[in-house]
């Protein structure tokens, strides 16, 4: 046989073997280089949306908006005048009596003055939470020269039940725009007045009252009373 004789066979030499610090060496280099690696890739560390499993997903919430002090007020207006509008009863008001402070102005001037200053309004008018009403109004009459009066306004009574029956004593104020053709050259200007009621929620007498303006007389000190009829 023309084989090879075992004395010419040898065994493989050996694979070379590292010295015993090399490993740790090793390890050490790759746990330095890991971190920059990972750093490197814009893709790798970034958080990624969970796989949608078998149980609910929770909606994402978000803050609601936030407003400033300044808007909250206003927020809060528009919301309470949007109430009344939108859900108040219609009001219809009928003014006719007006009585001037006799104090305040001489016979012969009340014999000059207008004291059934006769005009007509539109409204609407919301009983709150508390129990007491609070109004929007329109009114147009004759004032005590005989002259036109425009009032826009907003108006809130305190509401007191008389006896536990339908009647019911109310005292608020109301503020308003008003324009008479003897302030500021008919230029409308603001105003605020006290007022109380007497009535039920369908009908009550509304009276509103103006101070004297100023020491001296044949300024003010009037009383003007008108009636208000509620339709839901």
């Amino acid at each position: 046989m023309g084989g090879p004789s075992l004395r010419s066979f040898r065994p493989p030499s050996p694979l070379p073997t590292r010295p015993p610090g090399s490993r740790t060496t090793a390890r050490r280099l790759l746990l330095l280089l890991l971190p920059a690696t990972l750093l490197a890739c814009p893709g790798v560390g970034a958080a990624r949306d969970p796989e949608p499993g078998p149980g609910p997903v929770l909606a994402e919430t978000r803050k609601p908006a936030r407003t400033s002090g300044h808007d909250r007020p206003l927020h809060r207006l528009r919301n309470r005048l949007s109430a009344i509008l939108d859900d108040g009863a219609s009001d219809l008001y009928l003014s006719g009596y007006a009585r001037h402070g006799r104090d305040t102005y001489t016979p012969e001037r009340i014999r000059e003055l207008n004291e059934a200053p006769w005009g007509v309004g539109i409204g609407k008018t919301l009983t709150n939470e508390a129990g007491n009403d609070e109004s929007l109004y329109v009114l147009a009459f004759s004032d005590s020269h005989y002259e036109p009066e425009f009032h826009l306004g907003y108006a809130y009574r305190w509401q007191f039940p008389i006896l536990r029956s339908a009647f019911r004593f109310g005292i608020g104020f109301s503020t308003f725009m008003m324009r008479r053709v003897d302030y500021f050259d008919g230029t409308p200007f603001p105003a605020a007045l006290p007022i109380c009621s007497l009535g039920t929620k369908q009908a009550d007498l509304v009276s509103s009252y103006i101070p004297r303006l100023g020491k001296t007389k044949g300024n003010g000190d009037v009383l003007l009373v008108c009636l208000r009829l509620s339709f839901k």
